[in-house]
């Protein structure tokens, strides 16, 4: 038996071993479907099936209890039961998008709340100590919703905790999931009562779980996370095992633990047995340290001997297995490059911080055909007086050292502020940005302009549509704007202004701008609210009271960093939101449309602006102060009594004719 252990390598080979790949104390529950017909799909690998062929309608709301027999040991079995009114087999729930289904954890059906109704997940458990994880992922990505998952256990309730649908910037990031820590006395039942609180009332998933005993050792370090370990020397150390009957304390049954060692990938089961120490009754125990190499993916389980029980025997307690990494001998990006937005002939600075155990050497590229080098052996490219022609563009950085392994940074931009599309629409669709984006009349043959408000405009209703191609204003900035003035018929909703898009996925869609809202009446005339989302997740309305009024010239202007969103209406801020832009960069741009041909505005569109970077709200109010005269209230002061955004006389005026007024009673504290 081996007393330490150094290089794994030379550990594997000197050591007489015993390779052992057996269960885990884990419960691995899918919902995906046993159904025939051309929603069946197989249960996840390593996954439990709660179908059991119930459910098989699109809709069918379902109530399945199943017992895993010796789920967690001998006689240690685990009832599962859900209860949903919405039970939802999907053949692709990606609608489309392969990207996420590759992902192993990426669950297949799944029971949903719909509207106010609950879903409710029952467990009953062997007592002990569990952690849980819940996943889920998106049924629809036209409705975003929010949920609650609220957990309740023999402690009593704890505090709900907001899940939240959507693929944000990659759809590779879905599945969700929500973990936990639970206990059960064995005999009570642990409920998860899961309930939609979203706006739009859509369905929003649970697909599966996983459950995790941690009777046995949990709390490993090092293990999972991040970061890399800069030292080579790594001591193993874990929280030993609980007592079943008194969960804050070690189990005084453990008299030994086990330790097995392995290296390669995290999904490889097979581990070598490595040693045996004793236990000592504390609450924790360590193992080496170990001696290891760079550029490591090393693999860990602690297994519990149970009063004396040897390795393998049922009696023993199984651990789970861990991972980490030592510290890479190739160069490690702790912080990436991000893309970044100057004004013309300003300074640009493009940043990475590395880590190496060598003297680390960097080179700029500027992206093209072929790739350009740029800059100094520096982590740090500076750019001054950056001009559109010369600089704008992707760059990239390759860091080197005595690895002689070169790690190359992500793509990021560099872009000049300005405006790159303008189109005045006085009878033609030519763009005046200097930037040559004009736009192609649908049928320029039909195309009407009328009277605008400033010059012509064109009338949408009148076959008044045109695109710019596959244009893209954010392809070095990650940002935009568009400005426009409108004038609604006052027709059906939903209809677009202008959109990236063509189609609601995110493969097709980046971003729209659009005319959407209830059939609201105000003095005989409908109004609607602007909109703007993208297929990142992002979603913002104007908000009530700030609705674009039929028969009325209404600047809007939308604002997006690919963080933070504002929506403007006749030079004011109405509202705000937070989400990335969206992915399907190499769709056509469209005015008047929110695809080719669909949901075309029903009115008047003039003096169309577009920015390839997020403008402030004094610039939005110069747009607007440039075709109006008016100024708009940027920024109000608590000290404009009469509310017209400036502090004069007239506010000196209300506050003199308060002075010395007090409300302090008795009236003798006001002397």
């Amino acid at each position: 038996m081996c007393r330490r252990v150094y290089y794994l390598v030379v550990f594997i080979l000197a050591c007489t071993v015993m390779l052992y790949s057996g269960a885990q104390a884990q419960l691995k529950v899918d919902f995906d479907g046993t159904d025939s017909g051309n929603n069946a799909g197989p249960t996840q690998e390593g996954f439990e099936s709660i179908r059991s062929g119930s459910g098989t309608d699109s809709n069918a709301s379902v109530d399945v209890s199943v017992t895993y027999p010796d789920a967690f040991g001998p006689g240690k079995d685990a009832t599962v039961r859900i209860n949903a009114n919405r039970w939802k087999l999907r053949a692709n729930i990606t609608s489309g998008d392969e990207t996420a289904v590759a992902l192993a954890d990426l669950l297949r059906d799944f029971a949903a709340p719909k509207g106010l109704d609950t879903a409710t997940l029952y467990l009953t458990l062997p007592a002990g100590l569990y952690s849980i994880t819940v996943y889920h992922h998106e049924s629809n990505r036209s409705h975003v919703e929010d949920a609650t998952l609220t957990l309740t256990d023999i402690d009593g309730p704890r505090d709900p905790v907001l899940l939240i649908s959507g693929y944000g910037d990659d759809p590779a990031t879905a599945p969700l999931a929500y973990e936990a820590t639970i206990r059960s006395d064995g005999t009570n039942t642990i409920t998860f009562v899961y309930f939609n609180d979203g706006p739009n009332a859509g369905a929003f998933p649970i697909n599966g779980f996983v459950l995790d005993s941690m009777m046995g050792a949990h709390d490993p370090q090092p293990a999972n996370k991040p970061p890399v370990f800069q030292e080579l020397d790594v001591t193993l150390d874990w929280a030993v095992g609980l007592d079943p009957n008194n969960l804050d304390q070690p189990n005084p049954a453990i008299t030994a633990h086990y330790i097995y060692i392995g290296s390669g990938e995290p999904s490889d089961p097979n581990l070598y047995y490595a040693d045996q120490i004793p236990a000592d009754g504390q609450a924790r125990a360590s193992y080496g340290p170990l001696n290891l190499g760079t550029d490591g993916t090393y693999l860990w389980r602690v297994d519990e001997s149970v009063n004396d029980s040897s390795p393998g025997d049922p009696n023993t307690i199984k651990g789970k297995v861990w991972t980490f990494e030592t510290i890479k001998s190739t160069p490690v990006i702790v912080t990436q490059p991000q893309t970044t937005v100057v004004a013309p002939n300003g300074t640009a600075q493009i940043s990475v911080e590395v880590e190496s155990l060598s003297q680390e050497h960097y080179q700029w590229f500027k992206v093209g055909n072929p790739d350009t080098p740029v800059g100094g052996d520096s982590p740090d490219l500076i750019i001054e007086n950056a001009t559109v022609e010369t600089d704008e563009g992707h760059y990239y950085c390759t860091v080197t050292n005595d690895s002689g392994v070169p790690v190359d940074t992500d793509i990021v931009g560099l872009g000049i502020k300005r405006q790159v599309v303008y189109l005045p629409l006085d009878g033609d669709y030519i763009d005046d940005s200097g930037e040559g984006n004009d736009a192609q009349a649908t049928d320029p043959n039909t195309a009407v302009f009328v009277e605008g408000k400033v010059g012509q405009a064109v009338d949408m209703d009148a076959a008044g549509t045109a695109q710019i191609g596959i244009f893209n204003p954010s392809e070095f900035t990650d940002r935009v704007s568009i400005s426009l003035w409108i004038n609604s018929k006052g027709h059906p909703d939903n209809l677009g202004l202008i959109s990236k898009r063509t189609a609601n996925n995110a493969d097709e869609m980046m971003w729209t701008l659009q005319l959407r809202g209830a059939n609201t009446s105000t003095a005989g005339s409908t109004v609607r609210q602007v909109r703007f989302y993208t297929s990142g997740g992002f979603d913002v309305y104007s908000g009530a009271g700030n609705e674009v009024i039929p028969g009325e010239w209404t600047h809007v202007c939308v604002t997006a960093d690919g963080t933070t969103a504002a929506v403007y209406l006749n030079g004011m801020l109405v509202a705000t939101g937070q989400g990335p832009m969206g992915m399907g960069a190499d769709v056509p741009l469209y005015i008047g449309m929110q695809e080719l041909q669909n949901r075309i505005f029903e009115g008047q569109v003039d003096e169309v602006r577009i920015f390839n970077y997020d403008v402030t709200a004094e610039e939005v109010a110069q747009l607007y102060f440039d075709v109006t005269g008016i100024g708009s209230c940027v920024y109000p002061s608590d000290a404009d009594i009469d509310g017209d955004c400036v502090v004069d006389l007239v506010d000196l005026a209300a506050v003199a004719g308060e002075w010395l007024h007090c409300g302090l009673r008795p009236l003798s504290t006001c002397q």
